[in-house]
């Protein structure tokens, strides 16, 4: 945990902070957990399985993206304190603004869908409970002929 919060705190040189962590380290680990994320919710057969990865994927993106931006920008006002450029100061500061920028408004635009070419169809019938709350489900989000259906399953 010790790099872990000396990343944090903004005790790493600018150049560690910036490019090992924050593209080298964050970059790669974001890809993989986002194709893990979409590879659990198209291949995966149960809508409860495709909520546990979004949300957990999503909280740990998010927490690794504070970590790395928070991280960096204290490292960067470090390193300008230090008596280091300015400039590099400067530019380090930029990129992460535009980038935090380009996340939230990635995050402002989202609204869940479903994937095109993908359709609803009904699972077997389940206990009362179950079907109650798929049928809850699907009277918010399906089309109207789909409401019928014990339990919601996407497929190709």
């Amino acid at each position: 945990m010790g790099y872990v919060a000396r990343h944090w705190r903004g005790e790493l040189p600018l150049a560690l902070s910036f490019w090992v962590n924050n593209l080298l380290l964050l970059v790669p680990l974001g890809l993989a957990i986002g194709m893990l994320m979409a590879w659990i919710v198209g291949w995966g057969q149960s809508l409860q399985a495709a909520s546990v990865a979004l949300l957990v994927g999503g909280a740990l993106l998010a927490l690794l993206s504070v970590w790395s931006l928070v991280g960096c920008w204290r490292s960067a006002s470090a390193h300008r304190a230090d008596g280091g450029s300015a400039l590099w100061s400067g530019l380090a500061k930029l990129v992460l603004g535009l980038g935090a920028l380009g996340n939230l408004g990635t995050l402002a635009r989202w609204k869940p869908s479903r994937a095109p070419g993908a359709r609803l169809r009904c699972a077997p019938a389940m206990n009362t409970s179950v079907q109650a709350l798929a049928q809850s489900a699907l009277a918010r989000v399906a089309r109207p002929r789909a409401r019928t259906c014990a339990a919601m399953v996407w497929a190709s």
